[in-house]
C-alpha cells in the first residue's frame, strides 16, 4: 500500500513538472478562486437581501401589535385585556418576537399610578419627549418603540391629558439572529456540496 502511494504521489511530482501539469493546476487554482470568490460575493448579497427583508418584516409584526394594542387602549380595556393582546402576539410570532411592553406617560402614571413594566430602555424617554417613533438595533435584537398620542377620544378616561400629549409608548423587540444563522449554515452547507461536485 506504501509502495502505491508512493507510486502515485511520484507521478503526480513528474506530472505537475510538465507543461501539461502547469496548465492543469493553474485551471485548477483558478477555477477554485473563482467558486470561492462567487459564493463569498453570493453569499454576502443574499444575507443582505435576507437581512433587509427581515427587518421590513418585523416592522410590518411590530406595526400590527402597536394597532392591536391600541385599540384596547382607546376603547378603555383593562389591563387583563392588554396582556391577552401581548401574550397572542408573542405566541403568533414565538421565534422573532422577543417582547413586547407597554410603557405609561407621567399623566396616566398620575391617574393609574406605575404599570408593571419592563426594563426602561433609553429610547424611551426619548420617544416620551418627541413623540416619535425610534428603532434602535442592538447586535442580534431590533426594537420599534411608538409613542401613544392622545386623541380626542382619549381624554374621557385621561381628563388630566390634552390632545396630542403622549400617554405612553409601546416597545416592540424581536431576535434577528435565529433566522440569519441558520440561512447562514444552509447557504454555506450547499455551496461546499456544489464544490466538492465541481
Amino acid at each position: 500500500m506504501v509502495l502505491f502511494m508512493n507510486g502515485i504521489y511520484r507521478k503526480t511530482l513528474q506530472l505537475l513538472n510538465t507543461l501539461k501539469g502547469f496548465v492543469f493546476t493553474a485551471t485548477v487554482s483558478v477555477a477554485l478562486l473563482v467558486f470561492l470568490g462567487a459564493t463569498l460575493a453570493s453569499s454576502l448579497l443574499y444575507e443582505k437581501l435576507l437581512e433587509e427583508r427581515t427587518l421590513e418584516t418585523s416592522k410590518e409584526i411590530s406595526r400590527q401589535n402597536f394597532n392591536d394594542i391600541y385599540q384596547v387602549l382607546r376603547s378603555g380595556g383593562s389591563r387583563r385585556q392588554l396582556d391577552d393582546v401581548v401574550d397572542a402576539s408573542k405566541s403568533s410570532f414565538p421565534t422573532t418576537l422577543d417582547q413586547v411592553s407597554v410603557y405609561r406617560g407621567k399623566s396616566v402614571e398620575a391617574l393609574y399610578g406605575k404599570g408593571p413594566q419592563s426594563a426602561q430602555y433609553a429610547e424611551i424617554g426619548q420617544v416620551m419627549d418627541s413623540g416619535k417613533e425610534v428603532v434602535s438595533k442592538t447586535g442580534s435584537h431590533i426594537r420599534y418603540i411608538y409613542p401613544v398620542m392622545a386623541q380626542a377620544e382619549c381624554l374621557r378616561c385621561h381628563s388630566n391629558a390634552k390632545e396630542g400629549e403622549v400617554l405612553g409608548a409601546i416597545a416592540a423587540q424581536h431576535n434577528l439572529q435565529a433566522v440569519n444563522t441558520t440561512v447562514r449554515i444552509y447557504y454555506v452547507a450547499l455551496f461546499l456540496l456544489f464544490g466538492l461536485l465541481v
